[in-house]
């Protein structure tokens, strides 16, 4: 069987957030054990189907939250500074965290 492999259409716009939402979905697939090509592909298929029934539009995405119980979770007591960057959160809102916990 003779497999052709779709590739993103040329009359597609390649900008930040068309590469990004590639590059996550490749990286994505891969995770579930997906060969680099076959990753490529569903890859390029999400991006057009996504184009094709969302292009045109204005979409707000929003940062996802910090997990407020995982960042917690982790923390050891002496790695503020690994806690925050994992967690994208502010040595500040790790403190206030902390002392709001304590306070329960």
């Amino acid at each position: 069987m003779t497999h052709s492999r779709p590739s993103v259409s040329p009359e597609i716009e390649q900008n930040e957030l068309t590469a990004a939402v590639k590059d996550i979905v490749k990286a994505r697939v891969q995770l579930f054990g997906l060969r680099a090509n076959m990753a490529e592909d569903c890859a390029n298929a999400v991006l057009e189907d996504l184009l094709r029934s969302q292009g045109g539009d204005s979409y707000y995405l929003p940062k996802l939250k910090p997990c407020r119980l995982a960042a917690l979770a982790d923390f050891t007591g002496d790695n503020h500074t690994e806690v925050c960057i994992k967690h994208g959160i502010t040595r500040r809102t790790l403190r206030r965290w902390l002392q709001e916990e304590s306070e329960k």
